[in-house]
């Protein structure tokens, strides 16, 4: 059962991760197509519901306690802080093509995607704020932000297109011997 838990969350990292969502209708357009919006705004809210299941499952679950503040900046390295700012940015774009796929004039796309990005990452922080182990960190917060503005900054300023996250992932054996509940715990991978 831990192995079939592991291989799911694994497939559904390598998905969000490495696919490439291609629209046809990557337009600006005052026409907005509402089925295409239904559809987007239903398959987010599916989405954030499984990504929420999956955290509570790996992070959440247990004793709660009184909302407070543990800043981990200092910790492995930053690569923490690299992955808020990756999700983060990932999901606005994501978010902001999707937008736009639906008709949504890209401005405004990019704005509401990285909106929706930096309302669900802070949403996490909150939650972390209420668990002994974990808290609400400022400078994860900080990276959920950079990471949700991305797309919209580098619409706007024409020399930062040139850059783009790239990330690469190999399952480290602490993973593999069943040390981390989910690959985005094991910094070494």
């Amino acid at each position: 059962m831990k192995d079939r838990k592991q291989k799911i969350q694994h497939q559904t990292l390598v998905l969000i991760l490495f696919l490439n969502f291609s629209f046809a209708q990557n337009r600006d357009t005052s026409e907005v197509n509402t089925f295409r919006l239904g559809l987007v705004l239903g398959a987010g809210a599916g989405i954030l519901t499984l990504a929420h299941l999956q955290q509570y499952s790996s992070w959440w679950k247990g004793e709660l306690t009184k909302f407070h503040f543990k800043d981990d900046f200092n910790q492995v390295l930053q690569a923490d802080k690299f992955g808020h700012a990756y999700f983060s940015y990932l999901i606005s774009d994501l978010f902001g093509r999707a937008l736009q796929w639906a008709g949504v004039e890209k401005n405004s796309a990019l704005i509401w995607g990285g909106i929706g990005s930096l309302l669900f990452q802070t949403y996490v922080e909150i939650e972390d704020g209420f668990r002994p182990n974990l808290g609400f960190s400022t400078s994860d917060e900080i990276a959920n932000f950079i990471g949700a503005s991305f797309p919209y900054v580098r619409e706007k300023i024409k020399g930062l297109q040139v850059l783009n996250y790239k990330m690469s992932i190999f399952p480290s054996e602490k993973f593999k011997s069943g040390a981390h509940r989910f690959i985005v715990d094991d910094y070494e991978s």
